[in-house]
């Protein structure tokens, strides 16, 4: 999934949604949704991205690969795909 394209669609969700169910019977009101949707920061406020991953570090202290220095101790994950790929 495309995270920009997921979050259009759940915008225009929301805003169809709102539209639909809570549609005004008072003549006063017509068009209340269409001006307020006019402007998406009256309900949608962003994008914001929050990553809190449970990434754990390698417990090795080893060099999986000698030609190419690594500024950076790899996570457990990255040290399981260096190893599944004959690195280590």
């Amino acid at each position: 999934m495309i995270p920009s394209v997921l979050a259009s669609e759940i915008q225009t969700s929301v805003m169809e949604f709102l539209a639909t169910e809570f549609q005004s019977s008072n003549p006063q009101f017509q068009g209340l949704w269409d001006r307020f949707f006019t402007h998406p920061e009256n309900l949608f406020k962003g994008p914001y991205l929050s990553i809190f991953l449970p990434f754990r570090p390698s417990p090795r202290d080893q060099d999986f690969f000698p030609d190419v220095p690594m500024k950076f101790k790899p996570h457990l994950h990255q040290e399981l795909a260096f190893i599944s790929n004959g690195s280590g």
